[in-house]
C-alpha cells in the first residue's frame, strides 16, 4: 500500500487511548451494558458526535454497535464536519487506508471513486483537506473494534457546501453496488454552550441547561423527521450542530436507501458526562439511527 495515502493519527492518546488493548477495553466498556431495540427496523445509517470519547464515546459507540450488529456493513460512508477546511465541495480521501493503534482502516477506493463521478463535481478527492480534522478520525477505531473487516469511505461535508447534493451523490453511488453492504454516518455535535464558545450567553448552566436541551432538540426533531433540506438553515439560525452540511447528505442518502425515520440511541451533554452542574460551558452529544421500515424497503 502507498504510503502516500496512509492517514496518520493526530489525536491517538488524546482523544482516545493511544494502544490498541486499551481501546478495545473502552469499546467494550462503552457498549457492555446496551444492545440495540428489537423495535428498530433495518439500519442503513446514522449520527454520531466526535468529540474526545471521554465525552462523546457513550452515544457513539452505540451507534456504531447497532449498525455493526444489525446492518453489518461492508463498508461505512463516514461524512464529517469540516472545521479546517472551507471548500464548496465536498472532499473525500481517495484511496490507501486511514491508521489507528488498531491497524489500518482500508479505504473503499471504488465506493469513493462512484461518489466522486456521481457527485459530478459536487465531490472532490483529496487528502490533504483531511489533515488535522477529528470528525473523521475519532471514528475509525469503533469501527475497527466493532467491524474488524468493515473499508471506509471518509468525506468531508462543509457547512457551506451542497449537502443534499452530496447526499445525492452519496445514495446514488451506494444503490449503483447493490451487492456492497454500505451504512453512512454523519459526524456532527450539537450546540456549543457557553461564554467560551461565542454563542449564546444563558449564564451558567443550572438556568441555561433547559435551553440547551431544547436549542439541540431543534435538530434533532428535523434529523428524525429526515428533514435533510432544512438541516443547515436552522444550524445557521441557532447555531446547534457543527456538522450540518454532513448530516443533511447523510438524511439524503440514507433517504435514498429507503430510510423513513432517524431515532434517537441517546443524547447527552458533556456537562451531565463530566457531571459539572455548575460549569458555563457545555457541549451537546447525539448518537441516532436511520431506519428502513419493512414497509418502506426500496431495495
Amino acid at each position: 500500500m502507498n504510503e502516500r495515502h496512509i492517514r496518520t493519527p493526530y489525536l491517538a492518546g488524546q482523544w482516545y487511548e493511544g494502544e490498541s488493548a486499551a481501546l478495545d477495553r473502552t469499546v467494550r466498556r462503552l457498549t457492555s451494558d446496551w444492545a440495540p431495540s428489537d423495535d428498530l427496523g433495518e439500519l442503513v445509517g446514522g449520527v454520531v458526535p466526535h468529540a474526545g470519547w471521554v465525552y462523546s464515546g457513550g452515544p457513539a459507540a452505540k451507534v456504531f454497535l447497532a449498525l455493526s450488529e444489525r446492518a453489518r456493513p461492508d463498508t461505512f460512508v463516514i461524512l464529517g464536519a469540516a472545521h479546517r477546511y472551507y471548500e464548496r465541495t465536498a472532499a473525500a480521501y481517495p484511496s490507501g487506508a486511514w491508521r489507528s493503534p488498531l491497524g489500518d482502516a482500508v479505504v473503499d477506493e471504488e465506493l469513493v471513486g462512484a461518489m466522486a463521478e456521481c457527485g459530478e463535481g459536487t465531490i472532490s478527492l483529496s487528502t490533504q483537506a483531511h489533515a488535522g480534522e477529528n470528525s473523521i478520525e475519532v471514528q475509525i477505531p469503533f469501527i475497527q473494534s466493532l467491524r474488524p473487516d468493515a473499508m471506509i469511505a471518509p468525506v468531508l461535508v462543509p457547512s457551506i457546501a451542497d449537502g443534499v447534493r452530496v447526499g445525492e451523490a452519496v445514495g446514488k453511488a451506494i444503490l449503483s453496488m447493490p451487492d456492497k453492504r454500505a451504512v453512512v454516518v454523519a459526524s456532527t455535535d450539537l450546540t456549543h454552550y457557553g461564554m467560551g464558545y461565542g454563542g449564546a450567553d444563558h449564564g451558567p448552566l443550572p438556568g441555561a441547561a433547559p435551553w440547551l436541551r431544547e436549542n439541540d432538540h431543534r435538530i434533532i426533531r428535523l434529523i428524525e423527521a429526515m428533514r435533510a433540506e432544512d438541516i443547515v438553515p436552522e444550524a445557521n439560525a441557532h447555531a446547534n450542530a457543527c456538522g450540518p452540511g454532513a448530516a443533511a447528505a447523510a438524511i439524503v442518502a440514507a433517504r435514498m436507501m429507503g430510510a423513513s425515520c432517524a431515532s434517537v440511541l441517546e443524547y447527552t451533554t458533556s456537562a451531565e458526562v463530566m457531571k459539572e452542574r455548575f460549569t458555563d460551558r457545555a457541549v451537546g452529544y447525539v448518537g441516532m439511527v436511520f431506519e428502513r421500515k419493512q414497509d418502506s424497503a426500496k431495495r
